[in-house]
């Protein structure tokens, strides 16, 4: 059985000036650093957003994504006993798939992929 890892969310971005260029710093709730970004350049007001700060932003995402994708799949799990009690097999088949796409996901992202 894989330990459970304690993640210490929220996670926090702060970012720090390196020279003329930025870099992203995500901390834990506790103000443990998880991840430090590569540089890059904050954008000013029309630049486009760089693909470091989005990945980061993510990041920081992560544990409520993670947290509302296993909320969502016991209501889904739930809604399909019900559909597969009614005998509604259409919905209940539907359902099942977003059960599997869920913990297809969550498979992934507990590094079990």
């Amino acid at each position: 059985m894989k330990p459970t890892v304690e993640i210490n969310a929220p996670w926090s971005l702060s970012f720090l000036r390196n020279g003329t260029e930025d870099v992203g710093v995500i901390t834990d709730v506790n103000g443990e650093e998880l991840v430090q970004s590569s540089t890059f350049w904050l954008p000013e007001k029309d630049d486009p957003i760089p693909a470091t700060l989005t990945a980061l932003r993510l990041m920081v995402a992560a544990p409520s994504l993670h947290s509302e994708l296993n909320r969502s799949n016991d209501l889904l799990w739930r809604e399909t006993l019900a559909a597969s009690r009614s005998k509604d097999d259409a919905r209940a088949n539907r359902l099942l798939r977003q059960v599997q796409w869920n913990l297809e996901i969550l498979s992934c992202a507990e590094g079990r992929k």
